[in-house]
C-alpha cells in the first residue's frame, strides 16, 4: 500500500480477527489506524493505533469516528454462526443498517474510499464454483438465502457497489470495493481453528455435497494483502489504471503466477475468465438500482432505504 497516500484508516470490527490483523499491518505501513468495536480487543493494540468502543449502528459514533480519515475498511458484521443466527433483526440492523452509516458518513466527510469485508456466502448456494467472476456467477436472489447472515451480507455487498461514484463535495466521488473471501484462517484464528486441527489430524471426518468438491480458505495475511491492494486502487491519484494493477496482481496472485513465468495479461485474463472490474461495477450499480425499484415497498431492500438508526441527525436544516 502507498503510504504517502494514506493518512488515517478506520477499521470497523477492528477488535476482531481479521480487523486486528489488518490494523497492525496498516500501522506497520506507518498508517494512522482507528479500530472501532463493539467488543473490546483480546489482543495488544499497537502502537499506533487507537481504540473506539461504539457501535456502527449509531450514527454520530460512525461520524465522531472518521474525524480526519480518508479510507474507510468496514469489517464489521454479526451472525454468522452460533445462536446469533437467530437475532434477525441485530443482524439486519448491524450487516444492513451499519453499512448505510459508513455510506453516508463517508460521503458526508468527503472520505473518498470505501473497502467491504462481504462474504462468498453472497453468491454461493451450493453449485460449484469454478473461476467464477461476476457474469458467471450472479448475486443469490434474496428470497433463496438460507439464513438472515447471507441476505444482510448481500444487501450491504450490492449497497457498498452502488454507493462506487458518488459525487461527494470538492467534485470528488466516493470508490468503493467489495471483496469476498470464503473461511479464514491463520495464527490464533479461535472460530474455525479447532475443527482444521482435528481434520488436519485425522480426528474428525465428514462428507459434504460431492466428494470431488473443494474450497478454498484464505490465510489471514492474504486477505489482509488483498485488502490493501485495494485500497491501493482506488487512489484518485492512480485512477483507473491502478484499479487495472491492483486487480491484476490480486488476479496473478490467485492463480500463483509471477512475473518471472513472462505470461502477458491477456493471457492471465483468459485462464482465470474474468472480465474487467471497472466494467463489472458499472453494470452491478444498475442492476441493483433496477432491482430494489422494481421490487414491492415491503422488500427488505426498500426497508432498508428507509431505516431511521437511533442517534442519526435527521436530514435538512436542524430545528
Amino acid at each position: 500500500m502507498d503510504v504517502a497516500t494514506r493518512s488515517k484508516a478506520l477499521v470497523t470490527g477492528g477488535a476482531g480477527y481479521l480487523g486486528q490483523h489488518l490494523g497492525c499491518t496498516l500501522v506497520r505501513e506507518g498508517i494512522s489506524v482507528i479500530l472501532l468495536d463493539l467488543q473490546k480487543p483480546k489482543w495488544d493494540i499497537p502502537e499506533g493505533a487507537k481504540f473506539i468502543q461504539g457501535d456502527i449502528r449509531d450514527y454520530k459514533t460512525v461520524h465522531k469516528a472518521c474525524k480526519d480519515v480518508d479510507c474507510v475498511f468496514h469489517v464489521a458484521s454479526y451472525g454468522m454462526s452460533g445462536p446469533d443466527q437467530l437475532k434477525k433483526q441485530q443482524i439486519e440492523s448491524i450487516n444492513v443498517g451499519g453499512t448505510r452509516n459508513i455510506i453516508e458518513v463517508c460521503i458526508e466527510k468527503n472520505i473518498p474510499r470505501l473497502i467491504y469485508t462481504s462474504s462468498v456466502c453472497v453468491v454461493f448456494k451450493g453449485i460449484p464454483i469454478d473461476l467464477g467472476d461476476e457474469d458467471s456467477v450472479p448475486y443469490i436472489p434474496l428470497e433463496e438465502h438460507v439464513d438472515h447472515y447471507s441476505k444482510t451480507k448481500a444487501i450491504a455487498d450490492q449497497m457498498v457497489i452502488a454507493a462506487n461514484g458518488t459525487p461527494m463535495k470538492g467534485g470528488t466521488v466516493l470508490r468503493t470495493c467489495v471483496l469476498r473471501p470464503p473461511g479464514i484462517y491463520g495464527p490464533e484464528e479461535r472460530r474455525h481453528l479447532q475443527r482444521v486441527f482435528y481434520i488436519e489430524w485425522r480426528l474428525f471426518s465428514f462428507t459434504f455435497g460431492d466428494r470431488q468438491s473443494r474450497i478454498n480458505w484464505v490465510h489471514v495475511d492474504n486477505l489482509v494483502r488483498a485488502h490493501l491492494l485495494a485500497a491501493e486502487a482506488l487512489t484518485p491519484r492512480k485512477g483507473n489504471i491502478a484499479l487495472y494493477v491492483a486487480e491484476l496482481k490480486m488476479v496473478r496472485f490467485t492463480l500463483g503466477v509471477t512475473r518471472m513465468d513472462r505470461i502477458r495479461n491477456e493471457g492471465i485474463r483468459g485462464s482465470a475468465q474474468v472480465g474487467r472490474y471497472g466494467d463489472k461495477v458499472k453494470e452491478a450499480r444498475w442492476r441493483w438500482f433496477g432491482h430494489v425499484q422494481r421490487r414491492h415497498a415491503g422488500y427488505i431492500g426498500r426497508r432498508v432505504l428507509r431505516i431511521e438508526l437511533p442517534g442519526k441527525e435527521r436530514r435538512g436544516r436542524p430545528m
